[in-house]
């Protein structure tokens, strides 16, 4: 069974490489256990699986992709830790009944700490964990905090392992740190954008994506620029012929990614993986007090073709120079997702005992 955080599409993402090469390798079957929308689920698993629409995490409450709701996410964690121990107890009789013979668990602490006391072997996998976010944002704040940070700590230490997939951040605290090397869904299929969108072939074709989490960016008052089209993660209200909505195009979102010819977006660990990966040329708005960012932030410009943005430039869609900034740059060497067989590896001895 993968557990899998609802925080934003960026841990569903990393996990879908391991899983659809999982399942070629191995005999087994699959149920994910999130509150992720099912058909975003089956855009990216190729194979069978079943779905229980439950979650055990929260991680962060954002107001948008790029900005953490502080103040209800502590509150939502003091009231979650009041009763932890039985939520704890909880968990584990939900697990009892699920039966799952291996939990992959990408990052709910909870769901890790009621399957060691079920004595179920469970491998946690992320860049980052709720350990090190909530440390960073709540140093201080409240009295609770460090017998929640001894909790969120000691629940994570009780996985068999913790796979740590590059980039990641610093995670110190923990014991059972195991790295291996990037996750990312290469696509190695050639597409032709332009015929597919019906476009002229001088167009430049730029995916704008913030993220799993809904950001208001007024993409419909930037300006219109000759030889761009802008192709939008989220519906857009406009009848400009320069802007298209992703799904309006017969293409999943990774062969769009994968195809066009820059992307903007925000740091997270998928797409940062997935545009170095397939080499696709990136602006990036910042989010500034994501402690997880510098980490994605320094592999991203030492192997991808990256440029940083501001938010008003973002908002403005003052973007024209920076991407052409970035379509002159030389080509950096291709990198290989070499993480999917390291965490195979790793997780087919677990299903072939």
């Amino acid at each position: 069974m993968v557990c899998l955080s609802s925080h934003g599409y960026g841990h569903f993402a990393m996990t879908a490489p391991i899983l659809n090469a999982l399942l070629e390798e191995c005999d087994f079957r699959l149920t994910l256990r999130t509150t992720l929308p099912e058909n975003l689920l089956r855009t990216r698993i190729k194979g069978d699986f079943s779905v229980i629409p439950e979650t055990s995490d929260f991680g962060m409450l954002m107001h948008s992709s790029l900005d953490v709701d502080v103040e209800r996410s502590g509150e939502a964690y003091r009231v979650f830790h009041q009763n932890y121990e039985q939520k704890v107890e909880d968990e584990a009789a939900s697990l009892l009944a699920i039966k799952p013979d291996l939990i992959l668990a990408n990052i709910p602490y909870l769901t890790i700490d009621a399957a060691a006391r079920c004595e179920i072997p469970c491998v946690a996998y992320c860049s980052l964990n709720w350990f090190e976010i909530f440390s960073h944002y709540f140093k201080g704040v409240f009295p609770e905090e460090q017998k929640i940070k001894k909790q969120i700590g000691d629940a994570y230490n009780r996985a068999d392992l913790f796979l740590c997939p590059t980039p990641s951040m610093s995670m110190s605290a923990l014991t059972n740190i195991e790295n291996v090397g990037p996750i990312a869904k290469q696509n190695n299929n050639i597409i032709d954008l332009h015929e597919k969108i019906g476009c002229d072939k001088q167009t430049k074709i730029v995916l704008v994506t913030p993220g799993g989490i809904s950001t208001p960016i007024p993409i419909e008052s930037w300006p219109q620029v000759d030889h761009i089209l802008w192709v939008c993660s989220w519906q857009v209200d406009t009848h400009r012929r320069d802007i298209i909505y992703c799904e309006k195009i017969d293409l999943s979102f990774n062969e769009i990614l994968a195809n066009c010819d820059a992307v903007i977006t925000k740091a997270g660990y998928g797409i940062v993986t997935e545009t170095v990966c397939n080499q696709v040329p990136v602006l990036y708005v910042t989010r500034g007090d994501w402690p997880e960012e510098p980490h994605l932030l320094k592999w991203w410009k030492q192997y991808g073709n990256v440029g940083e943005i501001s938010r008003d430039e973002l908002y403005a869609g003052d973007v024209i120079e920076s991407l052409r900034h970035l379509w002159e740059m030389e080509s950096k060497s291709k990198v290989e997702p070499s993480g999917i067989d390291d965490v195979c590896s790793i997780l087919a001895k677990y299903i072939e005992k």
